[in-house]
């Protein structure tokens, strides 16, 4: 199968059926007979730009870019803003502690808009420091995450 064709097979599967793990995809794929590895789909999502967004069920799932609308973003922020642990803020630097897995999708969403004032952000598994290009900006998004885990 040439890459074009499991490219557009893959979008049809994610408007098709919710997948929240390269391995359906897999799964998917050689139930149709077409034997792809994981690595594989791992370029194709990058390829893609798939992105995981928040499901109705709490978790997450495969979608395309435009897919994200802003209903979907309000309930992605709502179910981080619930899964944050702790926000520490010093100087120009917020760092947000979160339940585990959650920090790097966390990160994929913040840096979709290409927001103003985001220096860096370092992430692993549970935590997120955003270094932000001054204090200003470092205080105001902290009170935005704060108002929406308060909704």
């Amino acid at each position: 199968m040439r890459k074009k064709d499991r490219h557009q097979l893959l979008l049809d599967l994610i408007k098709e059926v919710e997948i929240t793990k390269q391995e359906e995809f897999v799964e998917k794929l050689r139930a149709r007979n077409i034997e792809v590895t994981q690595a594989t789909i791992s370029r194709d999502i990058s390829e893609l730009g798939l992105i995981k967004v928040a499901n109705n069920s709490g978790g997450f799932r495969y979608a395309a870019r435009q897919e994200n609308t802003g209903e979907r973003s309000e309930t992605f922020i709502r179910h981080f803003a619930r899964s944050v642990v702790q926000i520490k803020h010093l100087d120009n630097q917020l760092y947000i502690q979160s339940t585990p897995g959650t920090a790097m999708a966390l990160k994929r969403f913040l840096m979709e808009g290409n927001p103003p004032g985001i220096f860096a952000m370092i992430t692993d598994d549970d935590g997120l420091l955003m270094i932000f290009e001054n204090k200003d900006f470092a205080s105001n998004y902290k009170e935005k995450f704060e108002k929406k885990g308060e909704e």
